[in-house]
């Protein structure tokens, strides 16, 4: 049935094609590994310029006059600082966990990583003996306590990422390169 097929083989022709397909797979790697940490850092860029601007602050709740008053003492600075430990922690950071089938799945995240310990203060500005998780802090401020109104900046931020459109000009940026090296 295929006895009459013949292939021409030209060998430059073979090495362009390799070439290409070659260089559209490292590309393809490259960005496959380095967009999650891009974009993960794009997040956490975007989530401290909008503590630096105060943005959102507009919807938080008032400061009660007795903490406005103790604050005033200690800082100027707005919302989300105090002792400026947030920022200072703010990154684009690596986690892995387990999927179903037992190996480690990893990703990248833009916020505050767990395990960083920061003194608690007092209303007095001494510090106190106890010690927190500056994430667990984070989130009680995000979502409030009983005694604290929440001030969202991360949840409100990440729509915000999310309707300017970083991921989908991420991809459509990766993709015109991986399509770049085909030429």
């Amino acid at each position: 049935m295929f006895k009459n097929i013949r292939l021409r083989f030209v060998v430059d022709d073979y090495r362009r094609w390799r070439t290409a397909v070659v260089n559209v797979d490292k590309q393809a790697t490259y960005e496959a590994k380095n967009n999650p940490e891009k974009g993960a850092t794009e997040f956490y860029q975007m989530l401290f310029r909008n503590i630096m601007q105060g943005r959102y602050t507009g919807a938080f709740a008032k400061h009660t006059k007795d903490y406005k008053k103790w604050k005033a003492g200690v800082t100027s600075k707005g919302y989300w600082r105090l002792q400026d430990h947030v920022l200072q922690y703010l990154n684009a950071f690596k986690v892995s966990h387990p999927n179903r089938g037992g190996r480690r799945v990893y990703a990248w995240m833009g916020g505050i990583p767990n395990g960083i310990k920061v003194t608690s203060w007092s209303w007095y500005g001494k510090k106190y003996n106890q010690v927190k998780e500056l994430a667990v802090y984070a989130k009680y401020v995000e979502y409030g306590t009983s005694q604290m109104p929440a001030r969202p900046v991360f949840g409100w931020t990440t729509e915000s990422y999310w309707r300017a459109g970083f991921l989908t000009r991420k991809l459509s940026q990766s993709r015109k390169k991986i399509k770049d090296k085909w030429a």
